[in-house]
């Protein structure tokens, strides 16, 4: 496998270096790119693809929450720094790898670099299994068109028609799909934007077999955007 696609995101030069540093001991590390805050990170994005992203909670521009948000969904890896704990809870939404304490410890981040990269040999999966009443289903997630959550159970709608339905409420799900290819423009909602064929101004996503889905108004501006950047 080649070496995972590294950035780091930190506002304080010393720290950068020192990471770094640690990051060109671990063979499991590939590229590595560097940025100091908000607006710089997402420059960089256009141009370069990290498969994990060490990132800092204090930006010189922002936060790390900041960022996230702006970015939208995201398919790489996260490990947030921070020199306390009190942004720990607000971090697990973000479904962070790890959360690691300033300054820096060499031997934890060189093991917890070589278990992202045995995570990533093998487990960047493009199946899931799905557990309904009677059996287990082995579905590829490229075929996955879209999700509907309802009082708790999940349906999944397949390009071929099938419909499975089973037990988990949807969070469990958006967080397990890459969410670089899965949307969520509502809370019962969560599709496969491949599937996705246009947006009509009153308010729904159509698919390509003419589902409509609906979006939600709070998350109206964030859909779009990401949408327009496709």
């Amino acid at each position: 496998m080649k070496g995972l696609n590294t950035m780091i995101v930190e506002d304080q030069s010393a720290i950068r270096r020192n990471i770094r540093s640690i990051l060109e001991k671990s063979p499991n590390v590939g590229s590595i790119n560097e940025s100091a805050g908000v607006v710089e990170t997402l420059a960089i994005l256009k141009q370069y693809q990290p498969d994990l992203m060490l990132l800092d909670i204090r930006l010189k521009d922002g936060t790390a929450f900041d960022l996230l948000n702006i970015i939208g969904p995201f398919s790489f890896k996260i490990i947030f720094l921070s020199s306390h704990q009190e942004y720990a809870l607000k971090a697990i939404k973000f479904g962070p790898l790890d959360y690691l304490l300033k300054p820096v410890n060499t031997n934890e981040l060189l093991d917890l670099l070589q278990r992202v990269a045995t995570n990533f040999t093998g487990k960047e999966k493009n199946i899931i299994v799905l557990s309904d009443a009677d059996c287990l289903h082995v579905v590829k997630i490229d075929d996955i068109m879209y999700c509907h959550s309802d009082n708790g159970y999940t349906t999944f709608y397949l390009s071929n028609g099938q419909a499975i339905l089973t037990s988990q409420h949807l969070k469990a799900y958006e967080d397990s799909l890459p969410k670089n290819v899965f949307i969520r423009p509502h809370k019962s909602y969560l599709i496969n934007y491949h599937y996705l064929q246009k947006y009509r101004k009153d308010g729904f996503l159509i698919l390509r077999d003419g589902m409509e889905i609906p979006l939600a108004s709070r998350k109206k501006e964030s859909i779009l955007e990401y949408i327009n950047n496709l």
